[in-house]
């Protein structure tokens, strides 16, 4: 779905991205593809497959893929080169593949890159795994999903689609509030509206949950074409929400069921920490996903501006690894303007 043309389309019409993709070809056919987007200044300049995206890095045909990641590495590098680009940010959900793309060296030199695989996305196959038995066998006693989602349903909270703009504006509140609770950085309106208005190979769908009023949303995209729905965008009014209800187990669970009612096999939740200690990390595997690590490549073209760029963030990297989730995301929210924005990512 992140490889459509449609996708980026939609990046290139609501970010002030360049946008480009590299087409390796073989007698005439494509069998590589590596879309990109061009952001930043001066070493923070760089290339990146593909931002505000659970997916990126080339995407190759079977049968050809160590010649056609070669063919890939070595004109993203000259391009990279010629125009002045510090450094380009892939991801790949293979490390040995990730590995070859960025040990290609220029002229005969060094490669320069840093391989991070702290992030994956938890997949849920509901033909293997239908939601009974998620209901009946995956969830655990001891986290008590089946309680809070009882407790939901026996207190009368509905849940409705989004289907104009008044849901739309209500989903962007939420989600816009989330994102300011927690320190993050949330997309404008206009990348909904687009989504909402523009996607044909896809579909954006948006799920609200309240009484009299809305007090927690969810956004996804369906892609037919891979009979799936990717899980990107959650909003929760915490001023709302009372302790007694967990409204990310119930969230979640809804929009698998909104993906079993339509025979919709995969359901993809999103950026994950790849760690088991992470409190994201055990509630989505608690729904009988399988953990997907994604391996995010940083390449280096210019050494020197490359390391100048490079050694702030593997000391933010270190310092984050060593403080609480909770006590990282006060952080954010007090100081936005001091951390990187290719970090906070």
């Amino acid at each position: 779905f992140y490889h459509t043309p449609e996708w980026m389309r939609l990046l290139r019409n609501s970010f002030d991205f360049r946008i480009g993709c590299l087409a390796a070809e073989d007698d005439n056919e494509i069998v590589g593809l590596l879309p990109f987007t061009v952001s930043g200044k001066g070493i923070y300049r760089v290339i990146d497959s593909l931002p505000h995206s659970d997916y990126g890095g080339p995407l190759v045909r079977q049968g050809s893929k160590r010649d056609v990641m070669l063919s890939l590495s070595n004109h993203l590098r000259k391009m990279c080169v010629d125009e002045g680009i510090v450094a380009s940010r892939l991801t790949f959900s293979h490390k040995d593949l990730a590995i070859s793309f960025a040990e290609v060296p220029a002229r005969g030199g060094r490669p320069l890159y840093v391989i991070h695989s702290d992030v994956g996305d938890v997949i849920i196959d509901l033909v293997k795994k239908p939601i009974e038995r998620i209901w009946n066998e995956e969830f655990d006693s001891r986290r008590g999903q089946r309680k809070y989602l009882r407790r939901f349903e026996r207190d009368g909270f509905r849940v409705v689609e989004a289907r104009n703009s008044h849901h739309l504006q209500s989903f962007y509140k939420l989600y816009w509030k989330n994102m300011n609770s927690v320190g993050g950085r949330p997309v404008p309106y206009r990348f909904f509206k687009n989504a909402w208005r523009d996607l044909r190979s896809g579909q954006f769908v948006a799920l609200l949950v309240g009484k009299s009023d809305f007090l927690g949303s969810i956004g996804f995209f369906l892609y037919e074409e891979k009979n799936s729905i990717y899980l990107r965008y959650a909003g929760i009014d915490k001023d709302l929400c009372d302790t007694r209800y967990h409204i990310m187990t119930y969230l979640f669970w809804e929009t698998i069921k909104w993906a079993s009612e339509r025979n919709v096999r995969y359901v993809h939740m999103g950026a994950t920490p790849n760690s088991p200690e992470s409190l994201h990390y055990r509630q989505k595997m608690g729904f009988g996903g399988v953990f997907l690590p994604q391996y995010r490549v940083m390449i280096g073209y210019n050494p020197g501006l490359f390391l100048l760029r490079e050694k702030p963030l593997s000391v933010l990297v270190r310092f984050r690894s060593r403080i609480p989730e909770r006590a990282w995301n006060r952080l954010k929210k007090k100081v936005p303007g001091f951390l990187p924005r290719l970090f906070l990512r």
